[in-house]
């Protein structure tokens, strides 16, 4: 018996060395995060978050690791961050932060930018990408969410060139894209006639054809949330909470 159960020991032995210095690796990754943030450097602070959460999953780096991502201009991914924050922060220190990171993510979703997109005269074998991802048909019967900054839209119909559409997504702000690839006069008024493009180059520069219609902004509050963290030691050797960093 005694023999079993020092085999046992010797056997989880060297699990238990990786486990620890997982979580030492995973502190020092957080505590640079936080020296990341105290400097201003967001892309650093997100990459020490990510790397501290990847080997220890602990729900208060997902926090922080969301804040960061928003100063990335990563809205995107930083929602799924504070919907993953939320899904495992039921309990303990985490749940303390749940108002925070509540409030940040509705403020976060009010401010993202989307894009609405109209296939005019659409036929069956149409692909459209959206930076290089195929949107499904479901998808162009919605507003679809995107990080800000620069996109493009590619048209494709079997026969025809692509038609490709760069167009900046701005916060808070709905813009609809009309694809088409018959050549077509857009009266003046709510909607700007462009043209565009046939496989690349600048939208102003091509003699095809092509359109952004009217934008609607949604909702003109700015975001401008606060930032907390701190270190405390014992069971839960770190936490921090950068939920409530926004927009600027």
């Amino acid at each position: 018996m005694r023999a079993s159960l020092l085999l046992c020991l010797l056997c989880l032995a060297p699990s238990l060395a990786l486990a620890q210095n997982n979580e030492a690796r995973a502190r020092e990754a957080f505590q640079a995060g936080l020296d990341a943030v105290r400097a201003g450097q967001w892309e650093q602070a997100r990459q020490h978050f990510q790397s501290s959460y990847d080997l220890s999953p602990r729900p208060t780096t997902l926090i922080n690791l969301a804040g960061a991502l928003v100063q990335t201009g990563r809205w995107i991914e930083a929602t799924e961050t504070y919907h993953r924050f939320l899904s495992q922060a039921h309990t303990g220190p985490a749940a303390e932060h749940r108002p925070a990171a509540e409030e940040a993510l509705a403020r976060l979703q009010e401010r993202l930018p989307k894009v609405r997109v109209r296939v005019v005269d659409g036929q069956v074998g149409d692909r459209v990408t959206l930076d290089g991802r195929p949107l499904l048909a479901a998808a162009l019967t919605r507003d679809l969410p995107l990080d800000p900054g620069d996109h493009v839209l590619v048209l494709e119909r079997v026969g025809q060139p692509p038609v490709r559409m760069p167009f900046r997504a701005d916060e808070g702000v709905v813009r609809e894209v009309v694809l088409t690839t018959t050549p077509q006069i857009v009266p003046s008024g709510p909607s700007e006639t462009v043209t565009p493009p046939v496989g690349g180059g600048s939208v102003f520069e091509s003699p095809w054809f092509w359109i952004i219609s009217g934008i609607v902004v949604a909702g003109g509050v700015a975001l401008a949330l606060g930032l907390t963290f701190g270190l405390q030691g014992g069971p839960q050797p770190y936490t921090g909470n950068l939920g409530r960093i926004g927009l600027d």
